[in-house]
C-alpha cells in the first residue's frame, strides 16, 4: 500500500510512519498531530486489506522539496551531512545572526545539495518557522541555478532572545507560539539527525521506498502510477499568508480530493475546519486533540480537522 502525502512540506506524517525524526521547525507542520492522523491513514490501508505501507510518495514544490529529493539519494544525502558539518565548523565563534544573515543575502549556490544544505542552515532559524523559499520561480532562471536570492521572514532570535519570546506568547495567550521560542538545533544536531533517516526514505533502486515530486499538487496525479493508496493532503490553510511556495485554493483542494477518490484512493484533508462532502464517497471529520499549529492562520484558537473522504471498494 502506498502513501502519498501532498503539499508534504516536513513530511512529518511519512517520518511517523518510518520512525524518523529531523528535528527542523516548519510552520504549519503536523509533527504535534502525526501519530493521530497516521492512526487514521493506517486505518482506512487496513480497510483494504493493508497491513503497513510499503512506499511513500511525497510532494513538495518548494525548498523541502528539494531536501527530499536529496534524502533519498545515498550519495546525495552522505554530501549533505559533509556539507552541514561544514557550515557548522565555520559557524564557530560567530553568533547565530551573524551566520544567518550572511547566508540569507548571498546568491542562492549552484547545485542541489549545496542549496539544500544552506536551506537548512537558514530554515532553522527562520522567523515562526516560516517558510524559506527561492524568490525567483525555477521558470525564470532554472532548477540550482545561479543568480537567484533567498526570500526569508527574517531570522527567529538567538538562544538568548528566547526568554522574552516565550513571554510574550504566554502574554498573549499564545500557547502555539511557545514551540518557537525554543532553542534550535545546531546544524551538527540536523547533520547527525538526516545521517539517521531510516532507510526506508531511500529511493527504490537504493533498498528504500521513496518516491519524491516537485510539482504542483493539482498536476500530482498525472506523475502517478496506478497501485492501492492512501492519500493525506496538507494544504495551506484559508487565511494562511506564511510565504508557502504555492498557492492552493479551496476550491482546487477538494477538486485534488475529488480526481483521488475517483481513482478509487482514500483521501484525508487537513484544515481549521470540517470540509463538504465529494462525490463518489462518503465523508467524516474528526477534530485534532492538543495543540493547534502553532499559528498557521492568525487565529490564536485556530482547531485541526480531519476530513476524511472513502470511496466504494472496487
Amino acid at each position: 500500500m502506498r502513501l502519498i502525502e501532498t503539499c508534504a512540506g516536513s513530511a512529518a506524517v511519512t517520518l511517523a510512519a518510518v520512525g524518523g525524526k529531523l528535528p527542523l521547525y516548519y510552520r504549519g507542520g503536523k509533527r504535534r498531530h502525526a501519530g493521530q492522523i497516521l492512526a487514521v491513514l493506517q486505518g482506512l490501508a487496513a480497510e483494504r486489506g493493508a497491513s503497513s505501507f510499503t512506499n511513500f510518495t511525497l510532494n513538495e514544490p518548494g525548498m523541502f522539496g528539494t531536501f527530499w529529493a536529496v534524502v533519498r539519494q545515498p550519495v546525495f544525502r552522505r554530501q549533505l551531512v559533509a556539507e552541514l558539518r561544514a557550515l557548522d565548523k565555520e559557524a564557530q565563534g560567530r553568533t547565530a545572526r551573524e551566520v544567518w544573515t550572511t547566508l540569507a543575502v548571498a546568491p542562492v549556490p549552484s547545485g542541489i545539495v549545496k542549496q539544500a544544505a544552506i536551506w537548512v542552515a537558514l530554515q532553522r532559524h527562520s522567523y515562526m518557522g516560516r517558510p524559506v523559499e527561492l524568490a525567483l520561480p525555477e521558470s525564470m532562471t532554472g532548477r540550482w541555478s545561479e543568480g537567484q536570492r533567498w526570500r526569508t521572514s527574517g531570522f527567529l532570535g538567538a538562544a538568548a532572545d528566547r526568554g522574552a519570546q516565550r513571554a510574550a506568547a504566554l502574554a498573549a495567550g499564545n500557547q502555539g507560539a511557545l514551540r518557537w521560542a525554543k532553542s534550535s538545533p545546531t546544524l551538527g544536531d540536523l547533520a547527525d539527525a538526516v545521517e539517521a533517516l531510516p532507510r526506508a526514505l531511500l529511493r527504490p533502486q537504493d533498498g528504500g521506498g521513496l518516491y519524491v515530486h516537485r510539482t504542483d499538487a493539482r498536476r500530482l496525479h498525472l506523475l502517478l502510477t496506478d497501485e492501492p493508496s492512501v492519500v493525506f493532503i496538507d494544504p495551506p490553510y484559508v487565511g494562511t499568508s506564511c510565504g508557502y511556495a504555492a498557492e492552493f485554493p479551496r476550491p482546487d483542494v477538494l477538486a485534488c480530493a475529488q480526481v483521488f477518490v475517483a481513482r478509487g484512493y482514500p483521501v484525508v484533508v487537513s484544515e481549521a475546519e470540517p470540509l463538504p462532502g465529494l462525490a463518489l464517497s462518503t465523508s467524516e471529520c474528526w477534530r485534532l486533540a492538543g495543540p493547534t499549529g502553532g499559528g498557521r492562520t492568525a487565529s490564536k484558537q485556530q482547531q485541526e480537522w480531519l476530513t476524511i473522504y472513502r470511496p466504494p471498494r472496487r
